[in-house]
């Protein structure tokens, strides 16, 4: 299977960590590329030595063919925690986690042959929820970050990475009820989430949002701590 989207490196040496971006629903890796490029920090001079890759999804979208999609969002309420526990939308997302598990598997290698650094994986929207699942059920990971997205963890977890998760409290696509029902979830499961309601934002990754992502992924490199399995 082939992989596409771009990348955001130095070509010149091996990064000390990776990220790696999912998109939204109906865009594509392209649309990521000021957020993995303001996450690197160089305008702040805090720039990270880190590499992004920002994934192109397997899918036309459906309600658009210029963009893709990680699975169909049809008859989902993005609102309702029990419309996310059907068994046809935690397939639809096992789905998705596997590909996108099996595409960094893949991918990195053939672009940082002797990498081993850490990788950390995040997403917008859609794209949130395919990085957490990848994040507490497929892959050991440095940190997850979550921007404006939805989640549901009643089935449990089989990883407990770092999480991060930034929403605006006027999000009028995913609500803020979303954020909320995962910070709920993750206490439930002991899991450490660093949650921020971004007051009057709407479906966005803000530049204030991006700060706070900035400092937990510098955070996360600075320390030594190692992935915890469940």
């Amino acid at each position: 299977m082939a992989f596409s989207g771009p990348w955001v490196k130095d070509p010149s040496s091996c990064p000390k960590a990776i990220v790696v971006l999912f998109h939204g629903y109906g865009a594509n890796g392209n649309n990521l590329l000021p957020l993995a490029e303001a996450l690197q920090g160089k305008a702040q001079r805090e720039a990270l030595d880190v590499a992004f890759w920002l994934p192109n999804a397997p899918h036309v979208c459906e309600s658009t063919s210029q963009g893709r999609q990680w699975f169909s969002l049809k008859s989902i309420d993005l609102s309702s925690p029990l419309c996310m526990r059907t068994e046809g939308f935690r397939a639809q997302l096992r789905h998705a986690g596997q590909w996108g598990d099996q595409a960094i598997e893949k991918e990195i290698p053939q672009h940082f042959h002797a990498f081993s650094g850490p990788i950390f994986i995040g997403g917008f929207s859609q794209g949130a929820a395919v990085a957490y699942e990848i994040g507490l059920q497929n892959r050991v990971v440095a940190g997850v970050l979550g921007f404006s997205g939805f989640y549901d963890l009643s089935h449990g977890v089989h990883f407990r990475p770092p999480l991060f998760w930034s929403h605006g409290t006027k999000d009028e696509v995913v609500p803020i009820s979303a954020m909320e029902h995962v910070q709920a979830q993750c206490l439930k499961h002991h899991l450490s989430l660093e949650c921020h309601a971004m007051a009057d934002e709407h479906h966005e990754i803000s530049l204030r949002g991006i700060a706070f992502a900035h400092a937990f992924l510098k955070k996360i490199m600075a320390s030594k701590s190692k992935p915890i399995y469940v």
